[in-house]
């Protein structure tokens, strides 16, 4: 089975955060923001320049910074992540 990251992308988009917190709605949309320029061609094509030319760089290193940054900020607010995932 493939992965189909553009449904899940849109799953994402239809998540409301308007409950939460501004700081982690704040930090939900740079996530947003982040995985959705990061699967647009123009990024994928800077990736693999980058990989011709041997630099090592992390193409989804944006998107893992912007996710560490909404667990933060939940753990902040009191939420624990592992228990989140369980649910």
């Amino acid at each position: 089975m493939v992965f189909d990251e553009a449904g899940y992308r849109a799953a994402l988009h239809k998540i409301d955060p308007s409950s939460c917190p501004d700081r982690f709605k704040a930090a939900w949309h740079d996530y947003l923001y982040a995985g959705d320029k990061d699967i647009g061609l123009g990024h994928r094509i800077n990736a693999l320049t980058a990989l011709k030319s041997w630099q090592l760089v992390d193409p989804d290193a944006e998107v893992k910074d912007a996710w560490s940054h909404c667990e933060s900020v939940a753990i902040e607010f009191g939420v624990d992540p592992v228990k989140a995932y369980a649910q």
